[in-house]
């Protein structure tokens, strides 16, 4: 611009200089073209420090008067610099100008009717260091400054014109090389000390700019300008069209034919530099842009308040401007629409600071399309406000106002949502976004990945809102968002990879962040809660199908940081159904009202462990197992807490040891309510009702607080404790507990049904099976038969099923108090049964448990042993009161075998008997390992075979009237292996008395001696003292009088054979009651 003005400034000078010397030359009376041109010629070299030359020079003064005119016609300036595109500065084919010499001499008002300026030709000129060819005016150095002092009161040009002016200048320390062809104008203007006017228009044919790798090339423009000036306050206008532009930069062309326009009125105070724009208009193409307001240059600043405005922009034509060269940033894209922009910009522009910007951006009918999209978004509508502070501290902030789109048929509304961007910087950005979508979600499912396979019907309405900064948000900073969602969901139809299904009929999901919840375990960042009407879910795998289906229920889930790595993660699940049903495989179940919470957090001590914590209630559970197990229970409540530790160690060797691995890692405490339940079970024909249990679970204690189980007849309760689990699961210790168990009334045989088999290990039992029953032949059957035929028994025994037995629990020591007051044994009623049961370790322990049966009153203290299925061990120590001996055999049909003789007898006796003995599976002893001994006192006891009777009455001579009734009988007898040994006892019959002695065998094979010792023939002194043996088998008795054995024995000592297996027996229980285990 200086050199554009320095460059008039010398041209103007140039020619007053020349009008000033044809002026002089015609003051000194040289008025032809022939005299006055070589004047010109010799007085230009004072005024020009360059070569000048014109053809001719021609004055016209006196045709033209008052005007003073001149006429030069092909002037030539020649200035050789080097690199310059020509030595010749300037050509003019012709110059003429119009002076009023009147107006100038007695009013100094220069006048100036007329300046042609003809068919010129200018090659301007500067080279890198500065030096230009157009400083070419000499001036005086003593000419006095000036430029304060007016030369003219009054200066008025009325018609300036330029007629085919052709120039070039390059300028090789910028990198510019500009040319214009083709310049014509016309200018008239008048300027009176602050107060003008002026008018010009201008047309151009070519003009072309080139500034190192930038072309810029304009055709056919045109510029207008008029306006007045009032006290240097000047108001006008400026037209400017360019309807052919193009622009190339390093060879590609950036923009290609542009029609550009603009059209400026402005009001500018030249004292203060001030402009006001009013509605001036920019143009490109048809894309407007409309300013109007102030800007004052101050010094250095420039002071604005300007709004702006465009007409409505065609996204379409927008972007079709967009050079070739940077069309790949939209590839893909496709974007169409209205748009249009207006905004102001207010406050000061300098090196240091920028003025405000407001805008306000207006987009309709929009759509917008990307290729790595599958859905176009549609029918776009936005109304969006900017505010810009772009200095330092400074704040740009955007917002929403209302924006509307859809997606297929889904419409989605954004409002009322903002961008603030404190200091200018991008990542301190902070979003506050309102989203409304009514999603139809079938439509939807070309947004998924396309490896998801998944299939969905239904719709959405979404509601989302949050507020974040950008970095937060980048960096999934989750617990700095706020954020809310809220989902509300029609006849939902979801299918995943063919194998997950899952619909509703109506439900609300609702996302906030932050947890508004507070947990008192960790800090809730986030909260999920599902609202469902009918829920249903199917899970389909070529294993199995599970499925489950909910009413009204509520799910609520709490979720801590998940990206802090610094501990295990936290969450809280909180559940609330009206109604749960579901299946799986075989199993059903049906639960009314199940709510509660379950719960994962930190420990205390490592928080990189978690404890796991869970409560559960519901009111009923109907549950199947197909046939096999059916549950039905009214109110159950469970409390479970786990503090989970993964470096315990593990032995994976052991099943204890992983056991004890799995409770040392969980630290599992579990409170258990059960209220109401009947359980069914296939193969066993009675219902288990269970009114009520209660216990907790510690890791190293179960306490059963209470408990009620009916079973048919059985009613029971069991309350207690069992302790030391930890050690019993690191297995150097006893499973220890103290039971309590209650009952009106137990049915023992139903019982002992349900615990038949309990703990056999079956590939055990049939490895030791054989070796067991082969070890009973040899020993007890050889004597009858041969080893073949025990083999082939054998061989029968293990091809017959038997049942499981009772296999009592290794490594445990729990005591059960028993109190039942009624008790059924054996189709026997027992009363008042109360006693200690002791199972410690794989032994079951009877401690003088009493009880009553209509047969006697009963005491029993024994010991049971399960080593392996096939090779149980009994031992008891049994005492029976005043029993019926027909309802003893009934009541336990050992006994018999045991002691055939008691088959022989009717009535009531007191009974004693102490064995231990080796079992098999179905209980019968192995007769092989039989060692008891039993004691026998009775009064009034009937023989029941009255022919054996007869028989003995015979041989002893007994009075005919003499009856099969045993007045007494005191015996005591011994067991072993098949044997039964009897020692000698004193029978009383009517005033008979006789000794009895013998052995008894188990196949009731016998060799019995009687000794008559007193009969009333005594009296009369009559010698009776005689015995009778007594052999072979009821079948065949064999009957043989003999000496009296025990002629003086009136009265045998008693051997004490059963206290002495007692104390043995006891010995043993006693040996196994201490502690063998190291704890």
């Amino acid at each position: 611009m200086k050199r554009a003005l320095k460059i008039t400034a010398i041209t103007i000078s140039s020619i007053i200089a020349v009008l000033t010397i044809a002026i002089t030359i015609v003051c000194n009376v040289v008025f032809s073209p022939k005299t006055l041109t070589p004047i010109v010629r010799d007085n230009v070299s004072r005024f020009i420090t360059c070569q000048a030359d014109l053809d001719t020079a021609e004055l016209t003064f006196f045709s033209t008067f008052p005007n003073f005119t001149v006429n030069l016609s092909n002037v030539r300036v020649i200035n050789p610099i080097a690199d310059t595109q020509s030595d010749t500065l300037a050509v003019v084919g012709k110059l003429a100008a119009s002076v009023n010499v009147r107006q100038l001499l007695f009013h100094r008002n220069l006048i100036i009717n007329q300046v042609e300026l003809n068919n010129t030709t200018a090659n301007i000129f500067c080279d890198s260091l500065g030096n230009t060819n157009y400083n070419i005016v000499a001036l005086a150095s003593n000419e006095e400054d000036t430029t304060s002092t007016p030369l003219f009161d009054l200066l008025q040009i009325n018609d300036v014109v330029i007629n085919n002016l052709s120039a070039s200048y390059i300028d090789q320390k910028s990198g510019i090389n500009a040319s214009i062809n083709g310049l014509n104008t016309t200018l008239s203007a008048q300027l009176q000390g602050a107060n003008g006017n002026i008018n010009a228009q201008c047309t151009m044919h070519n003009a072309q700019c080139i500034i190192d790798n930038a072309r810029c090339t304009i055709d056919n423009a045109q510029l207008t300008t008029s306006g007045k000036l009032i006290d240097n306050h000047f108001d006008g206008n400026l037209a400017l069209t360019l309807p052919y532009t193009t622009f190339d930069l390093d060879g590609n062309r950036l923009a290609d034919s542009l029609a550009l326009h603009a059209n400026v009125p402005a009001e500018v105070n030249l004292d203060i530099m001030h402009i006001n724009l009013k509605n001036a208009l920019i143009a490109i193409n048809s894309h407007e842009l409309n300013l109007n307001g102030v800007a004052q240059l101050d010094n250095d600043d420039i002071n604005l308040d300007m709004q702006f405005a465009t007409n409505q922009w065609n996204l379409e034509e927008i972007i079709a401007l967009i050079p070739e060269t940077y069309a790949d940033i939209l590839d893909g894209i496709n974007i169409s629409g209205i748009a249009s922009l207006s905004g102001s910009a207010r406050g000061t522009y300098n090196d240091n600071t920028t003025p405000l910007i407001s805008a306000n951006l207006n987009y309709t009918n929009g759509k917008v399309q990307y290729s790595e999209l599958p859905l176009p978004i549609n029918n776009i509508n936005l109304s969006l406000s900017a505010n810009a502070d772009l200095n330092p501290n400074g704040n740009i902030q955007c917002t929403m106002h209302n924006a509307q789109c859809t997606i297929q048929s889904s419409p989605i509304t954004i409002n009322n949502s903002s961008l603030l961007i404190p200091n200018s910087s991008f990542t301190d950005a902070l979003c506050d976004l309102n989203i409304i979508g009514d999603l139809n979600l079938p439509e939807l499912k070309p947004l998924l990945p396309e490896d998801l396979n998944i299939e969905m019907n239904g719709r959405a309405n979404a509601n989302i809102s949050a507020h974040f900064n950008l970095e937060d948000a980048i960096n999934l900073s989750l617990n700095k968002i706020v954020a809310e969602a809220s989902i509300e969901y029609d006849n939902l139809d979801v299918l995943y990879n063919d194998s997950i299904a899952i619909k509703d009929t109506k439900g609300a999901l609702n996302i906030t962040l932050p947890s508004p919840h507070s947990n008192r375990h960790f800090k809730e960042l986030a909260q999920l809660t599902l609202n469902s009407s009918n829920l249903q879910a199917n899970l389909k795998t070529s294993e199995s199908n599970t499925q489950f289906s909910t009413h009204n229920s509520q799910l609520t889930i709490g979720i801590g940081d998940i990206l802090d790595t610094t501990q295990f993660y936290t969450a809280i699940c909180k559940f609330d159904f009206d109604h749960l049903q579901g299946s799986m495989d075989t199993i059903n179940f049906d639960i009314t009202q199940p709510k509660g919470t379950i719960e994962v957090y930190p420990t205390r001590k490592n928080k990189k462990e978690p404890t796991f914590a869970v409560n559960y209630t519901s009111e009923s559970i109907k549950a199947n197992m197909g046939k096999l197990l059916d549950i039905n229970v009214k109110k159950l409540k469970i409390g479970a807490k786990t503090n989970y530790t993964a470096s315990s160690p593990t032995d994976e060797n052991s099943q204890l040891s992983t056991l004890n691995s799995q409770l040392t890692k969980l630290n599992p405490t579990i409170n258990f309510d059960f209220h109401d339940g009947v359980v069914k079970a296939d193969g066993f024909n009675s219902n288990i009702n269970i009114p009520t249990i209660k216990f907790q679970f510690r890791p190293n204690n179960f306490d059963i607080e209470q408990s009620r189980i009916i079973i048919d007849e059985s009613d029971f309760a069991l309350s207690g404790n069992i302790t030391n689990l930890k050690n019993f699961a690191k297995g150097n210790g006893l499973l220890r507990g103290n039971l309590k168990f209650e009952s009106d009334k137990t049915n023992l045989d139903q019982l002992m049904d349900l615990v038949n088999g309990l703990g056999v290990d079956s590939e055990a039992s049939a490895e030791v099976a054989i070796a067991d029953d082969n070890r009973d032949f040899d020993i007890a059957d050889a004597t009858q038969t041969t080893l073949q035929d025990s083999l082939a028994t054998l061989n029968a025994q293990l091809l017959t099923e038997e049942p499981d037995p009772f296999m009592v629990p290794k490594r445990v020591n729990i005591t059960l108090d028993t109190h039942i007051k009624k008790a059924i044994f054996s189709n026997t009623n027992i009363e008042n049964l109360g006693g200690k049961l002791t199972i410690k370790d794989g032994e079951a322990i009877v401690e003088q448990m009493g009880f009553t049966t209509d047969a006697a009153e009963m005491q029993l203290t024994g010991i049971y042993r399960s080593e392996r299925r096939n090779h149980l061990f009994a031992g008891f120590d049994f005492h029976l009161l005043n029993i019926d001996i027909a309802k003893l055999i009934k009541l336990i049909p050992a006994v018999d075998t045991i002691v055939p003789m008691l088959k022989s007898f009717a009535g009531k006796a007191q009974f004693h008997i102490a064995a231990e003995t080796y079992l098999r599976a179905d209980y019968s002893p192995k007769m092989s390992t039989l060692r008891a001994a039993a004691a026998l006192e009775g009064k009034d006891l009937v023989l029941l075979d009255s022919k054996t009777f007869s028989t003995i009455a015979k041989y002893m001579m007994f009075n005919k009237k003499t009856e099969n009734i045993i007045d007494s009988i005191d015996v005591e007898m011994t067991i072993f292996r098949n044997e039964v040994d009897i020692y000698p006892f004193l029978v009383s019959m009517d005033k008979w008395q006789a000794v009895l002695s013998g052995r008894h065998n188990l196949d009731n094979s016998f060799n019995y001696h009687i000794s008559i010792t007193d009969c009333p023939l005594a009296a009369n002194l009559i010698p009776v003292q005689h015995g009778l043996d007594i052999k072979g088998t009821f079948e065949n008795l064999k009957f043989n009088m003999v000496p009296c054995k025990y002629k003086t024995l009136y009265k045998p000592n008693k051997q004490k054979a059963t206290e002495k297996q007692t104390l043995a027996l006891k010995k043993i229980i006693s040996d196994s009651l201490k502690d063998n285990v190291k704890e």
